[in-house]
């Protein structure tokens, strides 16, 4: 029984301590995301003031050049990092901020490329022992 409670204990906290995703949708060649998007983001902000955004990644599709691409997809990672510090967001020391361009597919759906996504972690729970357990 020791064993089968320690297990769950061990499953518990990796999967608090995974990182979450969060995504924010772009228009075609559009740097800054559409009414519905920010508002959804700043919905999202308000309901998790206790994370700490780890990675924040912009993706584009391939309809211009992929230099093209690779700029605005950055554009965008970049315009979702101001969202996030305005916000007062909590921001890893070390966040990181890439662009992918078309380089890199997120989704089969060609219109799912036009994306940032933000990674994120939870705070972790802090689990006391069970004197019982020893």
């Amino acid at each position: 029984m020791k064993i089968i409670f320690l297990s769950f204990l061990l499953i518990m906290y990796l999967s608090l301590n995974a990182q979450e995703q969060f995504a924010v949708y772009f228009d075609v060649d559009e740097a800054i995301a559409d009414t519905t998007s920010q508002k959804r983001l700043q919905d999202w902000i308000k309901n998790n003031k206790n994370i700490t955004v780890t990675k924040i990644i912009g993706y584009a599709d391939s309809t211009w050049t992929p230099e093209y691409n690779a700029h605005l997809s950055r554009r965008r990672a970049e315009f979702v990092l101001q969202q996030l510090k305005n916000s007062k967001i909590g921001l890893a020391e070390n966040v990181e901020v890439k662009g992918f361009g078309e380089t890199t597919v997120f989704s089969e759906n060609k219109s799912n490329d036009r994306v940032v996504i933000i990674y994120y972690e939870v705070p972790k729970l802090k689990i006391k022992k069970d004197s019982r357990l020893s």
